[in-house]
């Protein structure tokens, strides 16, 4: 039992002296390449703005919409899976929007 605590807190202790270690490092090494934590802090900024826009480009799903005979079809732009039809274009829209869960993206037909 003795060997189990003492292998557990060699473990425990030995990961965080590593952390400590390699939190100081990674910080002298910015700083010795004029990194300064304003720069630091403005990078992480722009990276969670970008991120942003890129899961709002992914959430986007492109949708064709066709009328043929006073019926309204709606078809996804990229694979032209069918996704329904309607007589009421604004009834469709509402009706892509619940089934896709996304911000659908009109291409006009």
């Amino acid at each position: 039992m003795e060997i189990i605590i003492g292998l557990v807190a060699g473990f425990y202790l030995g990961y965080k002296v590593c952390d400590f270690y390699h939190k100081h490092a990674i910080n002298d090494i910015l700083n010795d390449m004029g990194i300064t934590p304003e720069m630091r802090k403005e990078m992480a900024e722009h990276c969670k703005q970008e991120m942003a826009k890129m899961e709002a480009a992914i959430n986007q799903i492109r949708v064709k919409i066709e009328q043929h005979q006073g019926q309204f079809y709606a078809f996804r732009a990229d694979n032209d899976q069918f996704l329904g039809q309607s007589t009421d274009r604004a009834t469709l829209l509402d009706m892509i929007k619940t089934k896709l869960g996304a911000e659908a993206v009109i291409d006009k037909a």
